[in-house]
């Protein structure tokens, strides 16, 4: 199973890792009946994650790979098990409410980050605060360096979760629609099926929702619990 590490409450630490997308992995290698001990998590890169199923490097990857932006042609996907947003993490009593409340506040961007211009595209200024990464952002945001951080909205909730003695939350402006897919090889249609099969089942008997409170719950943070539309395969 492919994934990508470095994030916590959803892929951190390494045999195996630990987080919602490391527990949605080994529920669906349990419901495809991989044998106890038999689910390998290998490491992919950001930029490598099609390439790694295309190679047969592994199975599958669950890394927060959005359907939509990936490139089909290398790889086949199943799902979404997940659909994520770009948003906003702040402090919980930094009266942020909505896009608007960010004018003129200090947000944290990270290297490679392009929230930040979706959010000046309309229309609102604000000073930008850099760091080398997401961590780093969430603890100048606890510590008040920086008013907010943007990202995936399941990714920067994990970074949020971990912090202590502050609450925190996600705003909810969802700047984009981020439909998280399963990766698979081209030319496996059963496999596909089935996988959105355990996938509705997670939905509907409210694993999913569990997952997400278990790894995530700390954060003031308005899940998407409603089962998303399958891709078809």
């Amino acid at each position: 199973m492919g994934y990508r590490g470095g994030l916590p409450g959803i892929s951190l630490g390494d045999d195996p890792p630990r987080g919602f997308e490391a527990d949605v992995a080994a529920h669906l290698a349990k419901a495809l009946s991989v044998r106890a001990g038999g689910l390998t998590f290998v490491p992919v890169g950001y930029a490598a994650r099609e390439e790694a199923v295309e190679r047969g490097k592994v199975d599958l990857v669950i890394s927060n790979l959005s359907i939509d932006d990936a490139d089909r042609g290398r790889a086949a996907f199943a799902g979404p098990y997940y659909v994520a947003h770009r948003d906003v993490l702040v402090r919980a009593s930094a009266k942020i409410d909505d896009l608007e409340d960010l004018r003129g506040r200090r947000i944290c961007l990270s290297n490679g980050q392009t929230t930040g211009t979706m959010i000046r595209d309309r229309g609102v200024d604000f000073v930008a605060v850099r760091a080398d990464d997401p961590a780093q952002c969430a603890v100048q945001v606890a510590d008040g360096r920086a008013d907010a951080m943007v990202g995936d909205d399941l990714l920067i909730a994990g970074f949020g979760a971990r912090l202590r003695g502050i609450k925190v939350k996600i705003v909810g402006v969802r700047l984009t629609t981020e439909r998280y897919g399963v990766a698979l090889r081209t030319g496996d249609p059963v496999a596909c099926r089935r996988i959105n099969e355990v996938i509705t089942s997670m939905y509907a008997d409210g694993t999913l929702a569990s997952l997400l409170e278990s790894h995530l719950g700390r954060v003031d943070f308005r899940f998407e619990t409603a089962l998303p539309r399958l891709e078809t395969c």
